[in-house]
């Protein structure tokens, strides 16, 4: 879960990839290859995201609570 405009930590996992289902949103995320965060993309309830192992993310709050389910 994320709060309304708020942001969850600058993160990546050396060993696993992430895929993440929006329960409800609209959410934002942030990816980059490196330490420099990216654009913020939107995404809607039902949408899925594909983290790859490596990669550098961040879930950002919208207008209201966003809700992601991870996948495993």
């Amino acid at each position: 879960m994320v709060a309304p405009e708020q942001r969850l930590s600058w993160q990546y996992h050396h060993r696993r990839a992430e895929i993440w289902r929006v329960v409800q949103g609209p959410v934002g995320v942030a990816t980059s290859e490196d330490d420099e965060q990216g654009v913020v993309k939107s995404y809607q309830a039902g949408e899925r995201i594909v983290i790859r192992q490596g990669e550098r993310h961040r879930l950002v709050g919208q207008q209201g609570w966003g809700i992601l389910a991870e996948i495993w």
